[in-house]
């Protein structure tokens, strides 16, 4: 159970990001800059839908740890989007957890802080499996060590996750498990 202290700042991290993003919104109004308005708007639905979509897939672990991500410091600001429907992720919530939690460490560890870097975090969800892909895009120092780390993690992946594809460069990353 989560206690009063911890909810309270759960509650402030979010009241904080909506407050940014309607000042953004209101600045545009200001200004007359419908269409910018518009693209802020837009963009913010889209991510409520991701982030119902993620929510309802009854995967608490997994949702609580991208959901709020964004609100602490990192190198690299967390994008979400989820697709299809079907496969139930809940039974593999701790072991996902855990997998991202990893990844976004190490991630974290060697992105670049001179830059400005974003981590795509793509859940394709089908009938019978999902996919899960992480796609950065920013500046990576030392992407050999990341490499090295997928290497060992891929080891440790039980028989229901497994990984599809990576390559791992400089300035660009993607990585894929699919889970079945």
């Amino acid at each position: 159970m989560i206690s009063e202290t911890e909810l309270i700042h759960l509650i402030r991290n979010a009241r904080h990001e909506w407050l940014n993003e309607l000042q953004v919104i209101k600045g545009y109004l200001t200004l007359n800059q419908l269409d910018n308005a518009e693209g802020i708007i837009e963009g913010l639905i889209m991510k409520s839908r991701n982030e119902a979509k993620l929510s309802n897939q009854d995967i608490p672990l997994l949702s609580a740890l991208v959901l709020t991500f964004n609100w602490y410091q990192h190198t690299f600001k967390l994008d979400l989007e989820v697709t299809g429907e079907g496969f139930r992720l809940s039974v593999y919530d701790r072991q996902l957890a855990s997998l991202l939690q990893n990844m976004l460490h190490v991630f974290d560890e060697h992105a670049s802080n001179r830059t400005e870097n974003t981590m795509a975090l793509l859940i394709h969800i089908m009938d019978t499996s999902a996919c899960l892909t992480l796609d950065f895009t920013g500046q990576l120092n030392y992407p050999e060590q990341i490499e090295q780390f997928v290497e060992v993690e891929k080891e440790e992946l039980n028989q229901s996750i497994h990984l599809v594809e990576h390559y791992i460069k400089t300035n660009e990353a993607v990585i894929t498990f699919e889970i079945n």
